[in-house]
């Protein structure tokens, strides 16, 4: 069957009874230039389905031996997340070459007794009717099914028409059997072009659109795929239909609301701290080296923009800054109101997004978080740029050693700042500590600095009463200002439970006591040498175990 010979409607009935249940026959005409995707790849795969009968028919006139002949037919691997159009691809693909094309459900062929068989029966079917055939396998498959799968690759092995596979990433690279495919194409997240595209398509001219539907708002407040944006536009079309069941309108708000379905939007609107720098409570040092990132964040835009970035100036587009300091003492705080003096927003980096499963979904989120001139957070940086152990030789180590180096990559690529915050410095690994430009420590707070923090962490409108002194309770505690918070919202909310009329001195030391024992701290009467004990620590020669009597 040729381009010019179009396939009729016995043909696709005969095809879809053959080769059911297993593969599902998809039909519907879809333009090849109505898929969003480069238009170099969409040329090569058409070049590579259509010139393929003639390639081979030139090698057996021409009489031409091995290695070329005989030619085996294309096998294409369309590779990307899940709603990136990799099927709708597929279908234009065959559209264009005016073919049939059937895909294999996974599902269906594990209910098949003699997987071998079917495929063997299918493949003559495939090749009578000069199909293509349309594989979608998952990025763990080889360790599903090795007797399935085992099929699976020989049926693509002995193939004598178009194979397209569909692979989603998963953990896993590309299979070594898929590896020597003609062509490998990745269909990567759309960017906000893209999805202006995307979302054009989907709204087509025939639905009754509202004229407040703004499509470029769409595209850069959420960060959607096609298959996303698809449903986005059938849920904002049943909401206007059950607003409006005889004259349905289709609403910007509507369509926000479908795209809200869908995913959160681009950004993650966080509650909205006003924190300043004078606010958070910490040393004169410390106070010093935040201004200096404060004046770093400011004004590294315009030192790029008047001095360039040369190498000698800075060596990769992000600018690392480390806040490191014991736990609870204000580092998250500290990154909120770093991001306001510098009026950027702080989007904290998801810890899934650590790892080599989602390095595509992390590179993605980088590119709208440097398009929107946020600070990226790295919280507990400990927990993903851990020290790597110098003797790796197994294979989980290896994989930490890889996984690290492309987490470190893709940040030392962002266009923008990053901030890290620990509480364990020497946990961290000697790469990203290279990498650093400034480095804020917190040191522990005297008691008049305790005294403020306590201050500030009473409830604005919450009555106090005159026993209450705070100078007092900050030499008297010696906690850190996130523990300190804790107390004071515990003091509260007993006094409010009892119906005190005000917050009094033995609310505040009966939460501060009990946070103390929580921390492991000793509370000193002030009668005679303060200890130094902490009661959690372990003695210095732990005891040994008694042996084990077989």
């Amino acid at each position: 069957m040729t381009a010019d010979s179009p396939q009729t409607d016995a043909q696709v009935f005969d095809l879809a009874g053959q080769l059911a249940p297993a593969f599902e026959l998809l039909t519907g005409a879809l333009p090849l230039d109505s898929v969003v995707a480069a238009a170099d790849v969409k040329d090569q795969l058409r070049r590579l389905v259509v010139a393929w009968p003639g390639a081979q028919m030139v090698l057996v006139e021409r009489q031409v031996g091995l290695p070329l002949s005989p030619l085996a037919p294309p096998l294409i691997v369309v590779s990307g997340a899940g709603g990136v159009g990799k099927t709708a691809l597929a279908v234009a693909l065959a559209s264009q070459c005016q073919r049939p094309i059937a895909r294999l459900r996974m599902d269906q062929l594990q209910r098949v007794q003699n997987a071998s068989g079917f495929l063997a029966h299918a493949g003559h079917q495939l090749l009578q009717a000069e199909a293509i055939a349309l594989v979608d396998i998952p990025g763990l498959a080889d360790t599903a099914d090795g007797h399935l799968f085992s099929a699976l690759r020989e049926f693509v092995h002995r193939r004598q028409f178009p194979v397209i596979i569909e692979f989603t990433p998963s953990g896993c690279g590309l299979p070594l059997w898929l590896r020597k495919a003609d062509m490998i194409a990745e269909l990567p997240h759309p960017d906000v072009h893209n999805r202006e595209l995307l979302w054009e398509l989907h709204l087509p001219v025939e639905l009754p659109l509202s004229t407040d539907i703004d499509v470029p708002a769409l595209a850069a407040g959420w960060s959607l795929n096609g298959g996303q944006i698809q449903r986005a536009v059938a849920v904002g079309w049943r909401l206007a239909v059950a607003l409006q069941p005889s004259q349905p309108v289709m609403t910007m708000a509507q369509l926000r609301q479908g795209a809200q379905a869908q995913q959160a939007p681009l950004v993650p609107q966080r509650r909205q701290r006003t924190l300043t720098l004078d606010a958070i409570v910490a040393s004169d040092a410390t106070h010093e080296q935040l201004k200096a990132v404060a004046l770093a964040l400011r004004g590294r835009p315009a030192l790029r923009a008047q001095w360039g970035t040369d190498v000698q100036l800075d060596n990769n587009n992000a600018l690392f800054i480390l806040l490191e300091g014991p736990i609870g003492c204000g580092k998250t705080w500290t990154a909120h109101a770093l991001a306001a003096s510098a009026s950027a927003q702080l989007v904290p980096l998801p810890a899934r997004l650590m790892t080599m499963d989602n390095d595509l979904a992390r590179q993605r989120f980088l590119a709208e978080a440097a398009a929107a001139g946020a600070i990226v957070l790295c919280d507990d940086a400990e927990a993903g740029f851990a020290r790597r152990p110098a003797d790796s030789h197994g294979l989980q180590d290896l994989q930490n050693q890889q996984q690290l180096a492309e987490l470190l990559r893709d940040l030392e690529n962002y266009d923008g700042a990053v901030l890290f915050a620990t509480g364990v410095v020497g946990s961290l690994d000697p790469a990203l500590l290279r990498r650093l430009h400034i480095r804020v420590s917190f040191d522990e707070l005297n008691p008049e600095q305790r005294a403020h923090c306590l201050r500030r962490w009473v409830p604005e409108r919450a009555p106090l009463a005159a026993d209450v002194d705070f100078a007092d309770l900050g030499k008297k505690f010696d906690l850190p200002p996130a523990r300190m918070r804790i107390a004071m919202t515990r003091a509260a909310m007993a006094a409010h439970a009892e119906g005190s009329p005000t917050l009094t001195l033995r609310h505040c030391d009966a939460a501060l006591t009990a946070e103390a024992h929580a921390a492991g701290k000793v509370i000193w009467s002030g009668a005679g040498r303060k200890p130094e004990r902490v009661v959690d620590d372990l003695p210095p020669d732990h005891p040994l175990r008694p042996i084990r009597r077989v």
